[in-house]
């Protein structure tokens, strides 16, 4: 699947059920809290690795933020979240820190959370109906 394709799909598919930040989430700013569903999904489709960036926001504050990096370059669906004047800083960190000090992939740490693995899950069975559809 070409990435333009899949990001078109996966804009149709986001929705406040699929938003880290539910309370945030209007159709007005539908990538608001959708970034580590979707870099789930973008590395279901097209491979590579999940990235742990950081954005700075215009009022300076720091919030974590996730893409991928496919065939060394940056798949991004959900920059637009950010207000006008955010800054991301490039992402290369795959894992995660664990209460006990211990790392493990990004994927494996999102996917052990109930939340957000039935968010990913919803928007991934939103993907597969809308590509059902397409058939």
């Amino acid at each position: 699947m070409r990435t333009r394709d899949l990001e078109r799909i996966i804009k149709r598919c986001w929705s406040k059920d699929t938003s880290r930040n539910p309370e945030e989430w209007n159709a007005h700013n539908p990538s608001r809290g959708q970034c580590v569903v979707t870099s789930l999904v973008v590395q279901d489709y097209l491979g590579g690795e999940i990235l742990r960036a950081v954005a700075q926001r215009p009022d300076l504050a720091l919030m974590n933020h996730y893409c991928n990096l496919v065939n060394n370059k940056t798949v991004d669906f959900t920059k637009q979240q950010f207000p006008k004047g955010t800054v991301i800083f490039p992402g290369s960190c795959t894992t995660v820190s664990t209460r006990d000090c211990r790392r493990i992939p990004i994927r494996k740490y999102f996917l052990s959370r109930k939340t957000i693995k039935n968010q990913y899950e919803l928007l991934k069975e939103r993907m597969e109906y809308y590509l059902n559809q397409k058939d």
